[in-house]
């Protein structure tokens, strides 16, 4: 990812950097805080059919924020066959000892993406109220709990990605700088000759330190005030749209407002409404 600096004055960051992209709920549930949200569809049971998933995690983090415990990960699909995977999330105390989720040894979450073709990936964000936890979570482990088969459908890409920094001097020391917000720039692209009816972004946040902090889907059916597209909905074979995301830090977890953003990715997959959960 390529990251330019910007420098702009008090009054201009008036203008419309605008919004957050967590303040769009999914159909998950609804945000616990302001700025951070469960991303990841929770669920009690797996569905029938459900067979092992051959599945491997990339960039697992875990952090308190507030009363939250908060777990994210990218979630590799190593089958030869497109998948609806669904993650088992366990949490350790600092003796190791397993801790109870509400009444569960432990929680199931699915990938966000409705179908994963083989070899590819899709992400998880969860956050869990201590209020629900049997105590103090410091470790958590991630296992593949169950995998759909599912037909083969459009492969989306993202391309080339770059990002704007703005910031301005800090009026009680010009020698520093505040960083008011920042501005990803992506490619997507549908590479096959194959429509992608209903197009969805996954927007994946790193900090200056180069751990993932923040995951949501982005519903390229719709448009969000901090979101500039192209173009709205499904995507035709071989249309390459441009992404710019304007992200505001007060909205953002703790960590990266405390660290900055380092750089934004973008996983994309077409879903599958009509298909079983």
């Amino acid at each position: 990812m390529r990251i330019l600096f910007l420098f702009l004055t008090i009054a201009l960051l008036s203008l419309s950097i605008l919004g957050a992209a967590c303040t769009e709920k999914t159909a998950a549930t609804p945000p616990p805080v302001p700025g951070l949200q469960t991303s990841s569809e929770i669920v009690q049971q797996l569905p029938k059919g459900a067979d092992s998933a051959k599945v491997s995690f990339r960039d697992l983090n875990y952090w308190q924020e507030k009363d939250l415990f908060c777990i994210i990960a990218l979630v590799d699909n190593n089958a030869d066959t497109w998948q609806r995977i669904w993650v088992r999330v366990e949490l350790f105390d600092s003796a190791g000892k397993r801790l109870l989720i509400g009444k569960d040894s432990s929680l199931i979450v699915r990938a966000f993406s409705d179908a994963i073709p083989p070899r590819g990936a899709s992400s998880i964000f969860v956050t869990l109220p201590y209020i629900q936890l049997s105590g103090t979570p410091v470790s958590c482990k991630l296992s593949g709990a169950g995998a759909l088969l599912q037909n083969p459908g459009a492969i989306l890409l993202t391309g080339e990605s770059s990002g704007v920094r703005m910031q301005y001097p800090d009026p009680k020391d010009p020698k520093k700088v505040i960083e008011k917000a920042f501005q990803s720039t992506s490619m997507v692209e549908n590479p096959l000759e194959m429509n992608a009816p209903h197009p969805r972004a996954v927007m994946l946040i790193y900090a200056t330190d180069n751990k993932l902090y923040f995951a949501q889907v982005l519903d390229l059916e719709k448009q969000y005030e901090f979101l500039r597209s192209d173009k709205t909905g499904p995507m035709g074979p071989r249309e390459q749209r441009r992404l710019v995301c304007a992200l505001v830090y007060e909205n953002l977890p703790t960590p990266i407002r405390e660290k900055t953003i380092g750089r934004v990715d973008i996983q994309m997959f077409d879903a599958r409404p009509d298909a079983e959960k």
